[in-house]
């Protein structure tokens, strides 16, 4: 192999390297709770999904500066801050405190989920 294609080698083993540690402590896959195969099997399926799902929504619906944060800085960022959700006429509202600092992502992120546009 030439330089480039033993530094993509070695570049792609340190990116999975990172995916299978955030999957281990970001998505609790570091032990399995139960004694029996099939019920760990559905255990790490789920999780695996959970993975994909906010590998997915890192990719569509937040800020390119935003990729490389683990599963455990977007839930700080984004939903562990101050907010009252109220239920008005039929409809929820989430109310967020006046000094929350990542207004505009949360804002720019919730419409990307909602737009039709997301799924494709």
């Amino acid at each position: 192999m030439d330089t480039e294609e033993v530094l993509d080698f070695y570049n792609g083993r340190g990116r999975m390297e990172k995916a299978i540690g955030e999957a281990k402590n970001g998505f609790a896959l570091h032990w399995l709770p139960c004694g029996g195969l099939l019920a760990n099997a559905a255990y790490f399926q789920t999780a695996l999904l959970a993975y994909n799902l906010a590998r997915m929504f890192k990719l569509a619906a937040l800020p390119e500066s935003w990729q490389g944060f683990s599963i455990k800085s977007l839930r700080f960022r984004l939903l562990c801050h101050a907010g009252v959700i109220i239920r008005h006429a039929r409809r929820l509202i989430l109310r967020l405190s006046e000094g929350f600092a990542f207004f505009s992502e949360f804002e720019n992120a919730r419409w990307a989920v909602l737009s039709p546009s997301w799924a494709t």
